[in-house]
């Protein structure tokens, strides 16, 4: 009965922060966008594209995995074009633990390993923003 009670908590906490204006938790953790950065690489973290001949027809964030990780899991998404993109992590209170990646990236299918070495086990959530797509996923750091 427990995890019933805990997994409806983790859900309505999702909705409520998918549904929250381009904010998380209520919180309004928008981080400007830096819109001439062409590097792929921030923080040590390198934004991979994968090698498919078809361009993506919408925005897509999946899933983690694995799911629950430790020390690292990898984070897919898609994009139909060429556009500014916000990768950012938070924690379970909405506080931004990290911003993965902020700039353009061209059109296709891209993947970044995540390394929450540095992070207490818990729950966290990360967001893509680009254009009009904005999409939050659960992940579960376990130590």
């Amino acid at each position: 009965m427990k995890k019933f009670v805990l997994l409806f908590i983790v859900l309505t906490v999702t909705l409520f922060a998918q549904n929250q204006n381009n904010s998380v938790f209520g919180f309004n953790n928008k981080q400007p966008k830096n819109t001439e950065q062409t590097a792929l690489q921030v923080k040590n973290t390198i934004i991979n594209k994968v090698n498919d001949v078809s361009t993506p027809s919408t925005f897509v964030l999946e899933q983690n995995y694995p799911n629950p990780f430790n020390p690292s899991t990898k984070i897919q998404f898609s994009i139909p074009k060429e556009t500014n993109i916000n990768l950012s992590i938070y924690n379970m209170l909405g506080q931004i633990v990290t911003t993965i990646y902020s700039g353009k990236l061209d059109a296709g299918t891209h993947y970044v390993e995540f390394d929450g070495s540095q992070l207490p086990s818990g729950i966290y959530f990360y967001r893509l923003e680009a254009d009009n797509f904005v999409k939050t996923k659960k992940m579960t750091l376990m130590k």
